[in-house]
């Protein structure tokens, strides 16, 4: 025969708080807590210990409080393990069995605050077992309902709880412009497509006491996701389904596209030789030209690459992707050679008055249209900081009404860090008005590249960005194309041929003599298969 168990004789009692998602909030535990503790005091029982899971499902036993909870038991030995209801210790009937005999066998008995609490009686197990079944029950009712709801959402574009930097939803679930976070959005695309490192936007946002929607700080790695984000560019995503024009437009495709361009420059830059430029340090090579160079011969990039003689010398080349899978004969490069060629050949542009006139023109132009804040961040910090103010408001007028823990005042000391940081913020965005008309002046674009030196990587990679598109290098020749921002678009591989015959373009498609032969790997390909058209056109 099963006797019943033996229970601790004492006075003391342990709590449980949990809710499920982050659309209920603190307040659930805080009533949690208030109705245990009143409920013990009329007992004359001492709550002596809390464990609290926020936003933790109920239908697994992931959750860390519970199990710190469990863990615990057999040292504190309480009287009582008392939770709001059978559904906060779980919603799931198998795990519901393993914590009541878990608590059974520490020699607690279980306080429902609401609800029937179990007892030894045959009644009491008929009732226990129906009201953890039910339970389980609703879970997975509320699931089925949960999704179909999150799939009618999807369908139509609304939310489905999912927050989005740059976004708010309106009183139909709809995502639309958020006034104070938008802004926000555009200029972090412009700054990244424009050159200024994930780290240096990420400081700046946090210096101006910007936060994530989660209220992180930023870093390279969630401004990563950011930028990678299609719903900027206007499309909805949820669930598998996607939707075009389902979000408002928060960025132009021109930008978007130049940002995952950056990117995939980046991959192919930065994968292949991490770590072997991690073990050099500062005596890694800088294959500045990966990228941003192409082969002649088959359209395909072309990147920096090192090889080893038998004497132990180390040689390093830029190699047509194509050739080193031994579908393209062009040959490998020397680095330093066809960088030198590269540099005598951009020197050349800005020795051409002519030429950097037209380079400040349209790069002034260019920084306008770009960094042309006008006062929409301004505004946005300011109403950020209005908006911490009207909370510090809140908190001091709480205060004087007797209301005041712990709780208070670590929220009021975040609240008056987070309203000192938006001040110094603003100040600087104050600044950088009364600065921005000569920074986007023609006259100061001129002078920077007047008197620059291309080998400085700054320098390189302005150049690189606003007037050189792509270097195509072949057997005979180097042809260089630049990009004008006002031109009618790029010129791809495969518009090469028309844009050297035609001569339409010939602003933007130079061809460049080799002053001599390159020096080449010895085990590379034969090489000088160029097609005739590009041939004729040297000559």
């Amino acid at each position: 025969m099963k006797l019943p168990p033996e229970y601790n004789d004492n006075q003391i009692v342990v709590a449980y708080y949990r809710y499920s998602s982050s659309s209920q909030n603190e307040a659930s535990i805080e009533q949690q807590r208030e109705m245990v503790q009143r409920w013990a005091k009329a007992q004359g029982l001492v709550v002596v210990n809390e464990y609290e899971d926020a936003a933790k499902t109920g239908t697994n036993a992931d959750r860390p409080g519970y199990q710190l909870m469990l863990r615990e038991l057999p040292k504190i030995k309480p009287a009582y393990v008392a939770v709001w209801k059978n559904d906060r210790l779980a919603r799931d009937r198998a795990e519901l069995l393993l914590a009541k005999q878990a608590i059974r066998a520490a020699g607690a008995r279980i306080h429902y605050i609401e609800g029937i609490s179990p007892t030894d009686s045959p009644d009491s197990v008929l009732m226990e077992g129906i009201a953890d079944a039910f339970a389980e029950y609703y879970s997975l009712q509320l699931s089925a309902n949960i999704r179909r709801g999150q799939r009618y959402n999807a369908e139509r574009a609304l939310s489905n709880g999912h927050k989005i930097f740059g976004f708010t939803v309106d009183t139909d679930k709809r995502y639309i412009h958020d006034p104070e976070t938008a802004p926000i959005v555009t200029q972090i695309f412009n700054d990244y497509a424009s050159g200024v490192s994930m780290q240096k936007i990420a400081d700046r946002l946090n210096a101006q006491g910007i936060r994530t929607t989660r209220g992180y700080r930023f870093t390279p790695k969630n401004l990563n996701k950011l930028l990678k984000n299609r719903a900027y560019i206007g499309e909805y995503s949820y669930g598998g389904h996607v939707i075009d024009g389902g979000m408002p437009r928060l960025v132009e495709d021109e930008i978007f596209n130049e940002v995952q361009r950056r990117f995939a420059i980046n991959k192919r830059r930065g994968a292949k030789t991490k770590a072997e430029l991690a073990a050099l340090g500062d005596d890694a090579p800088d294959y500045w030209l990966t990228g941003r160079t192409y082969c002649l011969t088959c359209g395909s990039p072309m990147d920096g690459v090192s090889g080893t003689s038998k004497t132990g010398r180390t040689y390093r080349y830029y190699s047509c992707l194509n050739q080193r899978k031994k579908k393209c004969s062009a040959k490998r490069v020397r680095k330093d050679e066809i960088e030198l060629r590269i540099v005598e050949i951009i020197e050349s542009f800005l020795a051409d008055t002519e030429e950097l006139a037209s380079l400040a023109v349209d790069l002034a132009d260019h920084y306008k249209k770009t960094h042309g804040r006008g006062d929409e961040i301004l505004k946005a910090l300011e109403a950020r900081r209005t908006d911490v103010e009207a909370k510090l408001a809140n908190f001091v007028k709480a205060i004087s009404q007797g209301i005041f823990n712990a709780s208070t005042a670590e929220a009021m000391n975040a609240l008056e860090a987070q309203k000192q940081e938006l001040d110094a913020a603003i100040q600087a965005e104050h600044v950088k008005a009364t600065l921005y008309e000569d920074e986007a002046s023609i006259g100061t674009f001129y002078k920077r590249f007047a008197q620059a030196r291309i080998d400085t990587p700054e320098t390189r990679d302005q150049l690189f960005e606003y007037f050189i598109d792509k270097i195509y290098i072949g057997h005979e020749q180097i042809i260089i194309v630049s990009y004008y921002h006002d031109s009618a678009g790029p010129i791809e591989y495969e518009d090469l041929e028309e844009a050297l015959i035609s001569g339409n373009r010939a602003e933007e498609v130079r061809t460049y003599a080799r002053k001599r032969e390159f020096d080449t790997s010895p085990w590379s390909g034969d090489g000088g298969n160029i097609p005739r058209w590009r041939y004729d056109a040297e000559k």
